[in-house]
């Protein structure tokens, strides 16, 4: 009988000892006054974050991303550990992505295509700055691009395209994981550590693409080699670039009224 007491105690410490760690750290970690000592730090295949504060440091971790094949075509599916990842409203960094699992068949040859590449413990990652692509948002830095003028504008314009994105990204959830998104399309950038892709985002159950999404809202419009949009204007003209373009505005497309409506 005394032992069945002295076990049934241990245990009952146990889980008390437990309940004061999980009560006790969980605040600690989101405190503002936390120091964040390093994001994508990886334990049993964890994705993790390490926090310090003044009393210790915390590990907190996610589960990775995953790899689907559509028709042949691989849909790759990445997270990012911070909102302020979203550097601007084309640019995302730091993004985690798993390129091969080592149970999905043989090695792709194009390995190389992937700048970050991080061999681990069930597969091939990379940790890499994507290039929306297609997009053409405004800088969040002062471009030389505009005149002297316009500088400022065009930098107001880059933060609320940039903020327009951050408040979609915080929404996705992929497999209830947050802060993820789709990735497709992988290509070459103009930068050795950023590659350029298509991203969709699932919010709610509907499934959004990036790209789409920015026109729209007027918070980008498509990117052009050799022209630059110039978003320091008073007046944006977006019907022009679109013309220019030879492509319909989504927002406002052109009509040709030499065709009488009723014919």
């Amino acid at each position: 009988m005394k032992y069945r007491y002295l076990n049934e105690r241990n245990q009952l410490s146990h889980c008390l000892m437990l309940i004061i760690t999980i009560l006790s750290v969980v605040p600690l970690i989101s405190c503002d006054d936390a120091t964040v000592l390093g994001r994508n730090v990886y334990y049993n295949n964890n994705q993790c974050t390490l926090t310090e504060d003044e009393t210790a440091i915390y590990f907190t971790c996610k589960t990775f991303s995953k790899i689907e094949y559509e028709e042949g075509e691989p849909v790759y599916y990445g997270s990012i550990a911070h909102i302020d990842d979203v550097y601007d409203a084309d640019t995302i960094n730091r993004v985690l992505i798993l390129f091969h699992e080592y149970e999905s068949g043989p090695m792709p040859a194009d390995l190389d295509a992937w700048p970050g590449l991080q061999k681990r413990e069930d597969g091939i990652y990379i940790l890499t700055n994507i290039r929306i692509q297609g997009a053409d948002a405004a800088e969040v830095r002062r471009s030389s691009n505009y005149p002297e003028e316009e500088r400022d504008r065009a930098k107001e314009r880059g933060f609320d395209a940039r903020d327009f994105l951050r408040s979609l990204v915080e929404q996705s959830e992929i497999d209830d994981f947050p802060l993820t998104m789709e990735i497709r399309n992988p290509d070459f950038g103009s930068y050795p550590k950023r590659t350029v892709v298509d991203v969709y985002l699932h919010i709610n159950g509907e499934r959004i693409s990036v790209t789409e999404k920015l026109f729209e809202t007027r918070h980008a419009v498509p990117y052009s080699s050799g022209d630059h949009f110039q978003w320091g204007q008073e007046e944006l003209d977006f019907q022009s670039w679109y013309r220019m373009l030879g492509i319909d505005d989504p927002v406002t497309p052109d009509v040709d009224e030499s065709i009488p409506e009723n014919e």
